[in-house]
């Protein structure tokens, strides 16, 4: 197929000058094409900073709310529950 794409020799001379039936020259064009069809499409993306993500909220028994924030230690929290549950 390289060889056909880079000359501009016709179909049938090009087929004859290397003893191919045209039928096979004309399979694999038309695979070359539904390839080139079926090959994915890449699109150009911009990437934004993410929105931060709110955490949790947290009502105590007691009545008391807990907000916490993405990204705060998990042992803090569990040491603000314990004091906070203790009051």
């Amino acid at each position: 197929m390289a060889e056909y794409r880079a000359g501009n020799e016709p179909r049938r001379a090009f087929c004859t000058a290397r003893g191919i039936p045209m039928t096979t020259l004309d399979f694999y064009i038309r695979r070359e094409s539904e390839r080139a069809r079926k090959a994915p499409v890449l699109l150009p993306v911009e990437l934004t900073p993410a929105e931060p993500t709110p955490g949790v909220a947290i009502v105590l028994g007691n009545g008391r709310r807990l907000e916490v924030h993405s990204g705060f230690d998990e042992q803090a929290l569990l040491r603000v529950l314990c004091l906070l549950e203790r009051t």
